[in-house]
């Protein structure tokens, strides 16, 4: 009998680098996660900073099932990805910055 796993793949990292690239050094990784930080800080990133807190008050309160677990949360991170990148304060970013953004959220 052949387990059938609905799992979501993990989302690649800004530390996964595809093969033709070298890898996020852990200073530049530093930096990127004290830029997301310096941002989300600012008080124009309240209702993303309220969206992060909702989500996890949610989670916490009533912690899904494992099997669903993961997608929530890649729900979860997908939905904010698009949040950052229609958001003013990365308006005008590249998509990398956005993907940084998410990554620093991830940590």
């Amino acid at each position: 009998v052949r387990s059938e796993s609905c799992a979501v793949p993990p989302r690649p990292t800004a530390m996964e680098a595809p093969s033709d690239q070298e890898p996020v050094s852990g200073a530049a990784a530093a930096k990127s996660f004290e830029r997301f930080l310096a941002t989300i800080n600012q008080p124009a990133a309240r209702d993303l900073v309220k969206e992060i807190n909702v989500f996890m008050k949610n989670f916490r309160a009533q912690p899904p099932p494992t099997d669903t677990a993961s997608h929530q949360v890649q729900a979860f991170l997908t939905f904010m990805e698009s949040a950052f990148a229609k958001h003013p304060l990365w308006a005008g970013t590249s998509l990398e910055a956005v993907e940084e953004a998410v990554e620093g959220l991830e940590k």
